[in-house]
C-alpha cells in the first residue's frame, strides 16, 4: 500500500496552516476589513506557490505557503460569514426522540433522568445550579460538556457490539461503516460540536485507515489530520473555546501521557496500580495542556481534577453504557427492570461522589 503521505509532510502541513489562522484569528489589524486582509494573504500566497512547485523547494518554502493559506482561509470566511463561528449546528430531531426515550425509562430519581439528559444529549437546561456548581467546584465540568469523551464510549461500545460481523474483509468493512454512520448521525444530532467534530474525524480517519491497509492511524497524524480538516472546512471555529480545550488536551494525551505511562514499571495487564496509573497520566497530561487556557479564561484552576478524574470518569463510562443499553433495549420492549433500577443507581452514585468531591 502507497503511502499518501508521511507524518512529517502531514505536520509541515497543519502545524504552519494552524499557526496563519491563529495568527488572522488573534494579532490585531487595525482599522483594516477582514477582505482587505483575505487579499494581502492571497497576494502573500502567489510567490510561496511558485516555489512550492519548483522540485528544489524545501519544508521552508511549503511552510510559508501553508502559513498564508490559513490566514487566507480564516480572512475569507471571516469577511463573508463574520468573525464569530462555533461550528456548531442546531439539534435535531434525533435528540429530541432521545430526549424522549430517556424520560420513558421511568427512572426512580428525577435528577438521573436529567443527568443522562447532559450526558447523551448535551442538554443541561433541566439540571440545578447546584448540580452544575458541583461540577465545576470538583473540576469535572468536562463530564457535562458533550464531547470526545461521550463519543469514543458510544463508539468503543458499538465497536464490541458490532464484532458478531465476524473477522472477514467483507465483516470489517461493514462494521467501519456501521461505525462511521452511527457516529456520524450521533455527531450530526448533537449539534456538531467543534469537540464532538473533532473525535468523529479521528473516528473517521482511523476506521478508514484499518480498512484500507488493515493498519491502526498514529494519535499525533489523526491530531495533525483532524485540525487540519477542521480549520479548513471552517477557519472560525479556532475561537471556539471548546475547540481550543479539546486539541489541547489530545495534544497531552498523545505527546505527553504515553511518556508518563513509561514511567511505571512493567508489568501484568491485569495490574490494578498500573491501570491507576494510567487513568493518572491521562488527566495529568491533559490538564498541563488545558488548566493554563482555563486560568487565563475563568481566573480558576481544578484542584480536585486529579481525584475527579480517578473517580468519576470510570462512573461515567459505566452509566453511559449501561445507559446506552437500557434506552436500546427500551426502544424494542425488552429491557428488564432490574438494568433500569442499576442505570439509576449509577447516576445517583456519580452525583454523589461529584458532591462529596466539591464539598472538599
Amino acid at each position: 500500500m502507497i503511502e499518501i503521505a508521511t507524518d512529517k509532510d502531514i505536520v509541515a502541513i497543519s502545524v504552519p496552516f494552524t499557526a496563519g489562522v491563529v495568527a488572522a484569528a488573534y494579532l490585531p489589524h487595525g482599522g483594516m476589513s477582514y477582505s482587505l486582509l483575505a487579499l494581502l494573504s492571497s497576494a502573500s500566497i502567489i510567490p510561496f506557490l511558485l516555489l512550492s512547485l519548483r522540485k528544489e523547494s524545501g519544508r521552508y518554502s511549503i511552510s510559508l505557503l501553508y502559513l498564508f493559506l490559513g490566514a487566507f482561509c480564516y480572512c475569507g470566511a471571516a469577511a463573508f460569514i463574520g468573525d464569530a463561528g462555533s461550528g456548531t449546528v442546531a439539534t435535531g430531531s434525533g435528540m429530541s426522540w432521545l430526549s424522549a426515550r430517556i424520560e420513558s425509562l421511568g427512572l426512580r430519581h428525577e435528577s438521573s433522568a436529567e443527568l443522562l439528559q447532559a450526558l447523551l444529549t448535551g442538554r443541561k437546561d433541566s439540571l440545578s445550579r447546584e448540580c452544575i456548581g458541583a461540577f465545576r467546584a470538583a473540576g469535572a465540568s468536562h463530564i457535562l460538556a458533550l464531547s470526545g469523551l461521550h463519543l469514543g464510549i458510544i463508539y468503543g461500545l458499538a465497536g464490541k457490539l458490532l464484532t458478531v460481523t465476524g473477522n472477514s474483509r467483507a465483516g470489517q468493512v461493514a462494521r467501519s461503516a456501521l461505525l462511521v454512520i452511527l457516529c456520524g448521525a450521533y455527531t450530526l444530532a448533537t449539534g456538531a460540536g467543534p469537540s464532538i467534530t473533532r473525535a468523529f474525524l479521528f473516528v473517521l480517519l482511523k476506521e478508514i485507515r484499518k480498512v484500507s491497509c488493515g493498519r491502526s492511524l498514529s494519535s499525533a497524524r489523526a491530531l495533525n489530520c483532524s485540525l487540519l480538516i477542521q480549520l479548513a472546512v471552517n477557519p472560525l471555529v479556532i475561537k471556539s473555546l471548546g475547540f481550543q480545550l479539546s486539541y489541547l488536551a489530545m495534544c497531552g494525551i498523545t505527546f505527553v501521557a504515553p511518556r508518563l505511562r513509561e514511567w511505571y514499571p512493567e508489568s501484568s495487564k491485569l495490574d490494578i496500580m498500573r491501570r491507576i496509573w494510567e487513568s493518572v497520566a491521562m488527566s495529568v497530561s491533559c490538564q498541563l495542556f488545558t488548566a493554563p487556557l482555563v486560568f487565563l479564561r475563568f481566573g480558576t484552576f481544578p484542584r480536585y481534577f486529579l481525584v475527579s478524574n480517578l473517580f468519576c470518569l470510570p462512573l461515567t463510562e459505566l452509566l453511559t453504557s449501561m445507559a446506552a443499553a437500557c434506552l436500546l433495549l427500551d426502544a424494542i420492549g425488552l429491557c428488564p427492570g432490574k438494568m433500569k433500577v442499576l442505570c439509576d443507581m449509577l447516576a445517583q452514585n456519580l452525583m454523589n461522589v461529584i458532591e462529596v468531591i466539591a464539598s472538599l
